[in-house]
């Protein structure tokens, strides 16, 4: 993990994003990981937008690696949590392109919807949604990649 609260791994006292971004990627990548999974809530101006979506880079050396894990972890958060299934998207993310490990982002539900921010709230929602991911990096690990 990177962190446990809102601190960044940069050890400049001030920094832009992309540079926080790119400790994250660094760390990454000197630590000898396994996997890059990024756990977030999204956010949208509607608040009836709902569910949990998983996103990849095809740019990542690891594309098909990061494709697999996210087939795995979302099919195993949302049975779980039972959130609206928004898929496995691309997506072109700093984190996710420029790791030379699998790599994915959840976005397990939106802050701004007020049930799934009423879920987030809950400890039991969080936990479920903590193995969902971990059952997830098991299927991974356990579950042959699909050949094309």
């Amino acid at each position: 993990m990177t962190r446990e609260d809102d601190s960044s791994p940069c050890t400049a006292s001030k920094y832009t994003e992309l540079e926080d971004l790119k400790a994250r990627v660094a760390l990454a990548n000197s630590c000898n990981a396994d996997l890059f999974i990024s756990i977030h809530n999204d956010a949208f101006t509607n608040p009836a937008v709902n569910g949990t979506t998983v996103f990849y880079s095809a740019a990542n050396p690891k594309n098909v690696e990061s494709l697999h894990l996210a087939g795995s972890i979302r099919t195993s958060v949302i049975d779980i949590i039972k959130t609206t299934d928004r898929g496995v998207k691309p997506g072109n993310l700093y984190v996710l392109n420029n790791t030379k490990i699998p790599a994915i982002l959840l976005e397990i539900a939106f802050i701004s919807n007020p049930y799934e921010e009423a879920r987030l709230q809950n400890q039991t929602f969080r936990e479920n949604a903590a193995a969902g991911i971990f059952r997830g990096i098991y299927a991974y690990f356990t579950t042959p990649i699909p050949k094309d």
